[in-house]
């Protein structure tokens, strides 16, 4: 019977294979798509996309795994709405994406605006002082 240690390490290691692949994507997205390489925003949405959720769905799972062995199972419901909530992102992502590739939309407006540095702060020269919760860092919208 596996250890609750070795599924603990089982999860970073799924983890570091999601981060492995979307930490420099956001960043290729962006250049692609300022650059109009259609054909490479095709290939992140057809193949990298994809991947990415059949990633996290992994991570998702071994962490359920980790969860049940090391807590009861009363909160995982909430981690349950992040992972599904992540994996519509990416499909969502991939879909606005392709939208523009086919034409349907002119451009995409989250791709147009100027990005933020990410500091809470606010003030660009001040130490980085991260300690954002999901509710902070989920949307750069603020609903009121």
């Amino acid at each position: 019977m596996p250890t609750p240690l070795y599924e603990l390490f089982e999860s970073y290691e799924k983890l570091a294979s999601i981060l492995s692949l979307k930490s420099t994507l956001g960043v290729r997205i962006k250049r692609s798509y300022d650059t109009k390489q259609v054909e490479e925003l095709k290939t992140i949405v057809s193949t990298e996309l994809p991947e990415l959720i059949t990633r996290v769905e992994e991570l998702r799972l071994a962490h359920r795994k980790m969860w049940m062995l090391t807590y009861k199972a009363f909160g995982w419901e909430v981690l349950d709405i992040r992972y599904g909530g992540l994996m519509a992102r990416i499909q969502s992502a991939g879909d606005r994406i392709m939208d523009y590739v086919e034409g349907h939309v002119p451009a995409l407006e989250e791709l147009e605006a100027v990005r933020l540095i990410f500091d809470q702060n606010g003030v660009p020269t001040a130490p980085l002082h991260v300690n954002a919760s999901y509710q902070s860092i989920v949307t750069t919208s603020a609903l009121t």
